[in-house]
Formats: C-alpha cells, sequence, structure tokens
C-alpha cells in the first residue's frame, strides 16, 4: 500500500499542523452552517429518516469503496487535485446539493467531513476525511472553497522574511 506521507515539522514540541487557523475555521464554519441547517429541519419535523442514513453511512461508505478500489487498482493517492479531480468533485457536490431528496443528506455528510477534516488537520476538501481515517489513507482532493483558505494560510505562515545585510 503507497499513501502520501505528510510532511511535520516540529514547533516548540509540537506538531505543526498542515491547516492554518484560516482553513480550520473554514472547515468548522461549514460543518456549523451544516449542523444548523439540519436542526431547523428536525426541530419542523421535516428531516426524514434516510436523511442521516445517507449523510452519515451510505455516501462515506461510497467513498470508502472508491478509495478502496483505487488502491487496490493504482496503488497510488487519489489524484485529486488537479483540475479534473477539483471539476468532478464539484460536479458530484453540485449535482448532489441540486437534488432535493439528497441536499440535506449531501450538505450533512459535507458538514461532517469537514468538521473531522478540522479536526484531524486534513488539508485539502473535506470529502475524503471519513476514508482517510478509516483507511489510514492522505488522499487530497481540491477544493473550491479550502484550497484557497490552505493556500492562504501557508502563505501567511511560511511568507519569507526579509534579509537584513549588515554590511550597509
Amino acid at each position: 500500500m503507497v499513501t502520501e506521507q505528510v510532511e511535520t515539522t516540529r514547533v516548540v514540541g509540537r506538531r505543526h499542523r498542515a491547516i492554518g487557523p484560516i482553513g480550520t475555521a473554514a472547515r468548522i464554519g461549514l460543518a456549523a452552517w451544516v449542523g444548523l441547517a439540519v436542526f431547523q429541519q428536525w426541530s419542523a419535523g421535516q428531516l426524514q429518516l434516510y436523511t442521516p442514513v445517507l449523510g452519515l453511512v451510505v455516501f462515506p461508505a461510497m467513498i470508502v469503496l472508491v478509495a478502496i478500489t483505487w488502491q487496490r487498482v493504482r496503488h497510488t493517492p487519489i489524484p485529486g487535485n488537479g483540475p479534473q479531480g477539483i471539476i468532478i468533485n464539484h460536479a458530484i457536490i453540485f449535482v448532489l446539493l441540486a437534488i432535493p431528496a439528497t441536499s440535506l443528506a449531501a450538505s450533512l455528510f459535507y458538514g461532517a467531513s469537514a468538521l473531522l477534516a478540522a479536526v484531524r488537520d486534513y488539508k485539502g476538501c473535506e470529502v475524503v476525511a471519513i476514508s482517510n481515517t478509516l483507511l489510514r489513507r492522505h488522499d487530497e482532493v481540491g477544493c473550491f472553497l479550502f484550497t484557497p483558505a490552505d493556500a492562504l494560510d501557508s502563505w501567511l505562515t511560511h511568507k519569507p522574511r526579509k534579509k537584513i545585510n549588515p554590511g550597509i
């Protein structure tokens, strides 16, 4: 089994996180927003029984199945950070959100996955957070929302320092 290794550095006796405060806040914010939407549906008596089953069992199982299949066929991490991976990922998201029967379940899946990604320090799209946790992999899929947040975090924390020329 070949998986991508995450580079970590020691910072004052603790592991440096792969995602920074902006990426973490974006993931927690998405999870909170989805949690509020699900709670509103539940409190109004409009939450269907299949919604949590789809969002917390079926959709994650499908992603795990894709990751297992990819691992057996390709023996490499899923290459989802390129343009094709981002487009395919978001096409699936938009279709699931556009179908009334799956929109809340998809939101629940993405919200729960985003919260797990924030807690588990997964960079990239939250869609693979559950499969990464269960399979002990580190696949990354690009995301319109989280990729820019992670890039901004990276830019802010790895900004080159000005060199001072002591001879002048």
